[in-house]
């Protein structure tokens, strides 16, 4: 074959090539990451257990030395009478648009022990809740007395870390408060449905927890995916009780009032609506959005917020007593009467002084990330990718990320990391026996926010 044959052979092959690679177009690259799995967002949580305290003095009825009588209404203290359980869900998107900032979905309950609280039963002259004549009165007695709950205010107030209110400048509801306001009926929602797209990283950042240990090792990883989608809402009845929901236009404060129904003027024993004498809870939610700027850290900031936590129980009390009263008979002052003075259910109404609470929210994690693309441009196939902080595959105890799957000829696979430099290692095996053909490893992968970082195994090194 003479130079010139050659050239033609070779300048046909190479036509013959560029086609096939032109009428082959490259596969789009699998995504390793996706919705951020509800397991997640669950252990991501901080949560919080309040305990707040009742006292209830002693209330004097009646009492008049000369008449020698005197009828109290006993007093309680109960620890913990109302328990308030919250959980904090830290989200940041980033990016551009009105969705980015802070997100802090808040969830939880309010537990009243109303049974701690209510007191039923007889007590006898001289118990300290009766005095009456020695004689007459000896048969004088409180036959019911009980304290509960007809109404409880709790407000949710977002602090910045300073302490101070936050404004609605900044600040939004981007899921309204429930249960909402739905006076006369039985049936509430409660829990939260919503969804967020952009870029997110999940949860506060973690600190370090041995000398020596790698930072990252132990902070979430930046961005464990670029969607949101969080569904738990649902029902929950409450009988003969009302709810009234309001928020505070300047600083997004959450009200909540819980009304008791259906109490009486009733002197039986049962004149406490039922709901009243034994435990009862409520359950709330509702997601604070941040804007950048005032409140919401710029990234790579690590601002804490706080939030304000108040409790304000309203008690009424009910009572069947009787008294015996000594009088003097004005026209005959050597004349003694005695008159028994009941004492039906007076319906006594006593407003506890607000107690509150400061809780401390962690920093978020709002460590920007980027994209990487990796592409196989081998004839075999790539699997076991693993990703490395540089420099620190032959000291860390385990990868950084892992990325699953195997991606055969002229595949890609894009996934996500926080700003950095990386070492992305993984094998390559035969296409046909699936042997290890070799392990390679690209070095010093800088990952910048928002931006696609694409590398190929041409890129790669054997290991």
């Amino acid at each position: 074959m003479n130079k010139a044959h050659s050239v033609l052979v070779v300048a046909f092959l190479c036509v013959v090539l560029a086609a096939c690679q032109k009428n082959t177009p490259a596969k789009p690259p699998h995504i390793s990451y996706g919705d951020v799995k509800p397991e997640i967002l669950e252990s991501e949580k901080v949560k919080y257990d309040l305990g707040f305290g009742l006292s209830v003095p002693d209330m004097v009825l009646y009492s008049n030395p000369d008449a020698l009588a005197e009828c109290t209404f006993p007093g309680l203290h109960v620890d913990n009478f109302i328990e308030v359980h919250v959980e904090v869900l830290p989200i940041y998107a980033f990016g551009s648009g009105n969705t980015s900032g802070d997100y802090y979905a808040v969830s939880g309950y309010v537990v009243a022990h109303n049974a701690s609280a209510f007191r039923m039963g007889t007590a006898l002259k001289d118990s300290g809740w009766i005095k009456s004549d020695e004689k007459e009165g000896a048969g004088d007695y409180v036959n019911y007395a009980a304290w509960f709950m007809s109404k409880m205010n709790i407000d949710f107030q977002l602090l910045a870390e300073d302490g101070s209110p936050v404004s609605n400048e900044k600040v939004n509801f981007f899921v309204t408060p429930e249960p909402s306001t739905s006076i006369g009926e039985r049936t509430y929602t409660k829990g939260f449905t919503f969804s967020l797209q952009p870029a997110l990283t999940v949860g506060t950042v973690k600190k370090e927890t041995a000398e020596g240990t790698p930072a990252w090792t132990v902070t979430l990883l930046g961005c464990v995916g670029v969607g949101l989608n969080w569904d738990n809402s649902s029902s929950q009845v409450l009988p003969d009780q009302t709810f009234e929901m309001s928020t505070e236009p300047y600083n997004r404060t959450v009200f909540y009032t819980q009304k008791t129904n259906n109490i009486t003027t009733s002197v039986h024993e049962d004149c406490s609506p039922e709901i009243a004498r034994s435990d009862e809870r409520f359950d709330f939610s509702w997601v604070w959005h941040v804007a950048p700027g005032a409140y919401s850290a710029k990234d790579y900031g690590f601002g804490k917020m706080k939030m304000k936590v108040t409790v304000n129980p309203v008690l009424m009390g009910n009572i069947k007593a009787c008294v015996t009263l000594t009088k003097k008979d004005k026209d005959d002052p050597q004349k003694i009467d005695y008159e028994q003075h009941p004492f039906d259910c007076n319906n006594m109404k006593f407003e506890s002084r607000s107690d509150s609470k400061i809780l401390e929210i962690p920093a978020m994690n709002r460590i920007p990330v980027g994209n990487v693309e990796f592409k196989n441009t081998t004839r075999n196939y790539v699997t076991d990718i693993h990703v490395y902080r540089n420099g620190e595959k032959d000291v860390a105890k385990e990868a950084y990320s892992t990325v699953e799957g195997y991606y055969d000829a002229n595949e890609s696979v894009a996934f996500m990391l926080r700003e950095g430099n990386y070492d992305v290692v993984y094998n390559i095996r035969n296409g046909d026996t699936g042997d290890i053909i070799g392990t390679f490893m690209i070095e010093n992968v800088n990952v910048s926010r928002d931006d696609i970082r694409k590398i190929s195994t041409m890129d790669g090194k054997r290991i």
